[in-house]
């Protein structure tokens, strides 16, 4: 076989092993933010669930405001998380329906 074409695929075979060796980072809440001003409830967008696994140790709400370029970490068990989460799903809820309205 032509060098040309092994030395390319060698690096490729190594770079996806030691990828899957060291497994993906991704990005997770380390800490709860315990207070949640109202000015910022109203500019999140959307929210996310992190659940535990082999790189996030904690789980939580990652609520994203993207105005603000910000991520906010929740605690799932805090009302104020909850209250949150539906106040975003109902807001949800309005623009699909207003979508197939028109």
């Amino acid at each position: 076989m032509n060098l040309r074409i092994l030395f390319p695929l060698v690096l490729i075979c190594v770079y996806l092993y030691s990828s899957s060796v060291y497994g993906t980072y991704e990005s997770c809440c380390l800490t709860y933010a315990e207070k949640f001003r109202e000015s910022y409830r109203k500019h999140v967008k959307y929210y996310r669930v992190q659940e535990i696994s082999d790189s996030c140790n904690r789980r939580a709400i990652i609520f994203y405001l993207p105005r603000q370029n910000l991520m906010l970490c929740g605690d799932p068990w805090k009302t104020w998380v909850k209250d949150l989460q539906k106040r975003i799903d109902s807001r949800k809820k309005k623009q699909i329906f207003r979508t197939r309205i028109s």
